[in-house]
């Protein structure tokens, strides 16, 4: 991770100083050449400035189908070990009733030590996973709660009435769905309403999600702005959240340009 995080840094002052040096900077255009001819003048394209330079330490794997909705997910070995290290306990048996006391030629009783009391299942390690933007296509979703015995799934869009057919029946007291959107700020008077990522860990009681997996068109800056905000305002140096897997909309215009993203 060390390492990752090195080079990491060293892509983010590549970055700045190939930036500085464009002569639309700041207004850099995401995608300049819209045909092959165009390379000759703009030989460059957004992700030049943002090459994948952090790389996951562990295992990473596709959950989910190719193209939209489906996700890589770094660990997911590690996900299903930690889940499956809390099925496989097995308590011992309830001891049998106790022989009646043994006594000595003289009649005293011999005191007999008391077996041990059965040991108690320790709680499940949950998983709890964050799912905004579903549409139909719930092949994710599906796939976690199969391959993660203890996943929770809390799955929100304010487009479509529940999860896509790809859920099974007995998924279903694993996978929470709700009928609204993620916004910057909490709008109960909209139908749908929206809600802010904090809000919704509160009524929901959660203070960590394991994994937050976001495509909702565009609203994403806004939406994670609100959250980073208020983490930042509540003292949190390190965001409450394992990993995100979130689909980047990128329409240059006058919400989100090259130095809104740049920042962002």
């Amino acid at each position: 991770m060390a390492r990752s995080e090195a080079s990491w840094l060293t892509s983010v002052n590549s970055r700045h100083e190939m930036a500085t040096q464009h002569p639309s900077y700041p207004r850099i255009p995401f995608f300049p050449a819209q045909q092959v001819s165009d390379f000759d003048k703009t030989p460059y394209t957004l992700w030049d400035f943002f090459p994948a330079t952090w790389t996951c330490p562990h295992d990473i794997q596709r959950v989910g189908r190719l193209g939209d909705g489906g996700k890589w997910v770094c660990g997911m070995s590690l996900y299903e070990k930690y889940a499956a290290s809390s099925s496989s306990f097995s308590p011992p048996s309830s001891p049998p009733s106790p022989p009646s006391q043994p006594k000595t030629e003289k009649g005293t009783a011999i005191k007999i030590k008391p077996k041990p009391k059965p040991q108690s299942k320790p709680k499940e390690k949950q998983i709890t996973i964050y799912s905004f933007g579903v549409n139909d296509e719930s092949t994710f979703e599906a796939e976690m709660l199969t391959r993660i015995p203890t996943a929770q799934i809390h799955a929100y869009d304010f487009s479509v009435l529940n999860f896509g057919p790809q859920l099974s029946p007995s998924h279903a007291p694993r996978a929470h769905f709700s009928q609204l959107g993620l916004g910057a700020i909490d709008d109960a008077t909209r139908s749908p309403p929206f809600y802010t990522l904090q809000t919704l860990m509160l009524q929901n009681n959660h203070t960590y999600i394991d994994i937050l997996k976001i495509d909702i068109e565009g609203s994403e800056y806004t939406a994670l702005d609100a959250f980073m905000d208020f983490c930042e305002k509540a003292g949190k140096d390190v965001l409450p959240v394992g990993q995100m897997m979130i689909e980047l909309h990128l329409v240059d215009d006058k919400n989100v340009d090259f130095e809104r993203f740049l920042k962002w």
